[in-house]
């Protein structure tokens, strides 16, 4: 019986431990920005272009990745509560009602974080390991 606690043991830690290792995705926004945090609801708020000003009054500008880009999946699943093929479709239905254009994409965090570090009003998010540009300032984490 001991031997069978320890397979069972040894199968949990070896195949359980991915499982137990979650990712947090960073919303970031430019460090100039009159934000400091937001919630969950917000940002998808945000991002789906429900709320498109800031409280400021200015433009806000979110940043998305490719619909097969691992972070727009985590992203999606975690604020949006939609799969990207979903948040596309959304997007084509605010195009069709109000002539909303879809939010710009980028490939890589590399650019979400060079866009929002420049402008003033973009919205994005990223791995919370790659949030460490002092001319972006976190708004909120998600678990993933």
């Amino acid at each position: 019986m001991n031997l069978v606690f320890r397979i069972l043991f040894v199968a949990l830690v070896v195949f359980g431990a991915p499982l137990a290792s979650a990712g947090e995705l960073a919303v970031i926004v430019n460090a100039e920005l009159d934000v400091t945090t937001l919630t969950k609801e917000q940002v998808a708020a945000y991002f789906l272009k429900n709320q498109a000003s800031w409280p400021s009054g200015s433009s806000v500008d979110p940043v998305f990745y490719a619909e097969d880009n691992p972070l727009r999946v985590a992203f999606d699943k975690a604020v949006l509560s939609m799969t990207p093929g979903e948040e596309d479709r959304h997007w084509i239905e605010k195009g069709y009602a109000g002539g909303i254009k879809p939010p710009a994409k980028v490939p890589e965090e590399k650019m979400a974080l060079a866009l929002v570090a420049l402008k003033k009003g973009a919205l994005a998010y990223v791995s919370a390991a790659s949030a460490t540009d002092p001319k972006v300032k976190i708004v909120l984490k998600v678990s993933y």
